[in-house]
């Protein structure tokens, strides 16, 4: 008698990926467009994907960094603004004095 041939494996089970979080996507676009708005989103996408399984949270912290990254940014611009109307005297009034009728012609500069 002769032996049987042997059988091939089964073929592997394909696993379909997990869905990609649509939150997760929108905050990476967010992003770019307004900063704080990805870093919200992209919070609130990356608690998503840990809690239902989803894909995309590579996707979420991308959208938190850039966000995180403008929203400093943001912040740096307002401060420098902030400071340079404190140290310009209020808003424009730098080294020129206006008297107490507020006529244009009573307008005096120092150099």
């Amino acid at each position: 008698m002769s032996t049987p041939a042997p059988q091939p494996p089964p073929a592997p089970v394909y696993q379909p990926a997990p869905p990609t979080n649509t939150l997760a996507i929108v905050s990476l676009v967010l992003a770019f467009l307004c900063g704080p708005a990805g870093f919200v989103t992209g919070i609130i996408a990356l608690r998503q994907t840990k809690r239902t399984g989803e894909g995309g949270s590579g996707l979420a912290i991308a959208g938190i960094v850039l966000g995180a990254v403008q929203l400093v940014a943001l912040l740096l611009v307002l401060v420098v603004f902030a400071l340079g109307a404190v140290v310009t005297d209020q808003f424009g009034t730098t080294c020129s004095e206006i008297r107490s009728d507020g006529s244009a012609s009573s307008v005096r500069s120092c150099s």
